[in-house]
């Protein structure tokens, strides 16, 4: 209880802490290699967020660089949306939440997985030790989400089957 309470109040709070910058995330139609390089054209501080799928990548930047990646976009041909989020999630600029979460983590009862997990964050799976796993949720908010690489890598486990299970269904058309 006391960690969901933790987490809850985190969140709320985070909506007016100045210390987590504000940002404009860009959802773009092609993968993340191609993301990059509008990136670097569009100038400024960029980060790759989200490398979905072969047709989904998310940046995270201030909003002028926003405003040239959705103008090359257009002029790419590529399908540009910003995202209605304001933060510098999957980012090292998220750093101040993801320390205080460090905190409320700690306090996390953890164990070991009976069935393996997956992170999305290293394309790997979960690690075994209780401080490890803890560490692993913090580093999730400044790090990229490597959705399709963490997809790519349990099929070639072997991995068939795969159940999204959730409020949407985002993943599924990944």
């Amino acid at each position: 209880r006391a960690f969901c309470e933790g987490l809850h109040n985190s969140y709320a709070d985070a909506a007016s802490r100045q210390d987590i910058p504000r940002a404009a995330l860009v959802a773009l139609g092609t993968g993340g290699a191609q993301a990059l390089e509008m990136a670097a054209e569009a100038g400024g501080e960029v980060h790759l967020a989200m490398d979905n799928c072969p047709h989904q990548a998310v940046l995270v930047s201030e909003p002028a660089a926003a405003a040239r990646i959705r103008e090359i976009a257009a002029r790419e041909g590529i399908v540009a949306e910003e995202l209605p989020y304001d933060r510098a999630v999957h980012t090292p600029l998220f750093a101040p939440f993801a320390e205080d979460l460090r905190g409320i983590f700690a306090e996390l009862p953890v164990r070991p997985a009976r069935t393996q997990l997956w992170s999305c964050t290293t394309a790997a799976p979960y690690p075994e030790d209780e401080a490890d796993i803890r560490e692993l949720l913090v580093e999730h908010w400044t790090s990229p989400v490597r959705f399709g690489e963490t997809i790519e890598a349990l099929y070639e486990q072997g991995a068939r089957v795969f159940v999204e299970v959730g409020p949407r269904g985002n993943m599924t058309s990944f």
